[in-house]
């Protein structure tokens, strides 16, 4: 502050090191995932028992739209009956 101008210099060790620890927090991320580590503001979707079926000949898996449903509950209809 005294009325002298220096050249601005960019602080490169400062960026490259904010990159360095964001890496690390997205394998940290990652890693908090895929083992289901019990962290705070992490939901964990529940696994899922038994097994899935991997043919696609079925239509009825398909969830259907909640107008759909409205109007199955409304009419009275059976999801089975077509």
């Amino acid at each position: 502050m005294d009325g002298v101008t220096k050249k601005f210099q960019k602080p490169l060790f400062q960026t490259l090191g904010m990159f360095v620890g964001m890496c690390a927090a997205l394998i940290m991320h990652f890693l908090v995932i895929l083992f289901r580590i019990p962290f705070p503001g992490y939901k964990h979707p529940a696994p899922k028992k038994g097994y899935n079926s991997i043919s696609s000949d079925d239509d009825d898996d398909e969830p259907e739209s909640a107008g759909e449903r409205a109007k199955r509950a409304y009419l009275g209809e059976n999801r089975n009956q077509n």
